[in-house]
C-alpha cells in the first residue's frame, strides 16, 4: 500500500510541479493578499518588507516555470 501511495503522490507531483502558473493567477493572488493586509492595517508604510515579499509573487523565479520568487 505504501508503494502505491508513493507512486500516486510522485505521479501527481511530477504532473503539477512542471505546470507553469498563469501570470493572472500570480497577479490575483498578490493583489488579494495586498488587499487583505491593507484592510487589516498592515500597510506598506509600516510593513514594507511584507509588501515587497508579496510583490515578488508576481515574478516567476524562472521564466515559464511553475515556481515563484
Amino acid at each position: 500500500m505504501k508503494s502505491e501511495a508513493t507512486n500516486a503522490y510522485d505521479a501527481l507531483t511530477a504532473r503539477n510541479v512542471a505546470t507553469p502558473l498563469a501570470q493572472s493567477t500570480l497577479d490575483n493572488l498578490a493583489d488579494d493578499i495586498t488587499t487583505t493586509l491593507n484592510n487589516k492595517g498592515i500597510r506598506p508604510s509600516t510593513a514594507q518588507s511584507i509588501h515587497n515579499a508579496v510583490e515578488e509573487i508576481k515574478s516567476p523565479a524562472t521564466a515559464g516555470a511553475a515556481d515563484v520568487a
